[in-house]
C-alpha cells in the first residue's frame, strides 16, 4: 500500500468525500489520481493532507506495513500450530491501533476468524465471517484477502461437516494470488468426507508436496 491508497482508506473510514479532503489543497480529480497511485504526492501536499486528516501519513503507513508483516507471521505460526507464538503474536497485533480501523483491518479479521475456529469458538468465527456480507467491508478487500476469505470460509464449512460447501469456497482460490497451498489439504479432507477418494488422493499429494 502506498501513501495515496492509505489516504483513500483513512478518508473513507473517517466518512469524508474526496472533495472534503482536497478542499483548498487540490481538486477531487487530483485526489482520485493520488489515491489510485497515478499521481505523485509531494512533501508539501503530504503535509497538508496530514493536517487535514489529523495524522502523520508516513508514520501510519509504516505502522500498517508492520501490521501486515506481523499478520503474515501470525498466519504462518497458526498453520504450523506453534501455539505459544500464536498467542504472543495475537497480543502484539492487538496493540496496533490500526486493527480498529474497519477499512484497514480486513486481513486481521479473517485471521481472527481462523484463530477462533482453532479454539473451537465457531460462533465468534461465524460472526466475523458474516461481516464480509456487508458491501462496505468487502469493498476494501485486497485480492489476497478475497482468497484468504475463501480459504477461511472453506475451513469453517469443513468443520461444520458441510464438505460440498467447503469445496465451493476452496475451488474459488487462485493459487497465483494466494500462495498458501495449505488449502490443498482442506480440499483433500472435503473430498474424503464425500467419499470421492480419487480427488482426495490428488489433493493429498499436492498438499504433501507443499508441506515438504
Amino acid at each position: 500500500m502506498n501513501s495515496g491508497a492509505f489516504i483513500k482508506y483513512y478518508r473513507i473510514f473517517m466518512g469524508m468525500t474526496q472533495k472534503q479532503v482536497g478542499d483548498g489543497i487540490c481538486t477531487p480529480g487530483h485526489i482520485s489520481k493520488i489515491e489510485s497511485g497515478h499521481l505523485h504526492l509531494t512533501k508539501d501536499k503530504l503535509a497538508l493532507f496530514n493536517r487535514r486528516l489529523g495524522i502523520n501519513i508516513e508514520n501510519e503507513l509504516k505502522a500498517f506495513h508492520k501490521l501486515q508483516r506481523e499478520l503474515d507471521l501470525w498466519h504462518d505460526v497458526m498453520i504450523k500450530q506453534i501455539n505459544g507464538k500464536v498467542e504472543l503474536l495475537k497480543e502484539t497485533i492487538e496493540q496496533n491501533p490500526l486493527v480498529k480501523i474497519e477499512t484497514l483491518n480486513v486481513t486481521y479479521k479473517l485471521l481472527r476468524a481462523r484463530y477462533h475456529m482453532v479454539k473451537g469458538n465457531m460462533q465468534e468465527s461465524e460472526f466475523l465471517l458474516n461481516q464480509f456480507s456487508n458491501k462496505r467491508l468487502s469493498f476494501h478487500m485486497r485480492d489476497y484477502d478475497c482468497h484468504l476469505y475463501y480459504h477461511v470460509n472453506g475451513m469453517f464449512e469443513l468443520l461444520k461437516g458441510n464438505a460440498k460447501k467447503a469445496i465451493e469456497f476452496l475451488q474459488k482460490i487462485n493459487g497465483e494470488v494466494y500462495t498458501n497451498f495449505e488449502y490443498y489439504y482442506h480440499l483433500a479432507l472435503a473430498y474424503q468426507q464425500l467419499d470421492q477418494h480419487d480427488q482426495s488422493f490428488h489433493y493429498s499429494v499436492r498438499s504433501l508436496h507443499h508441506f515438504k
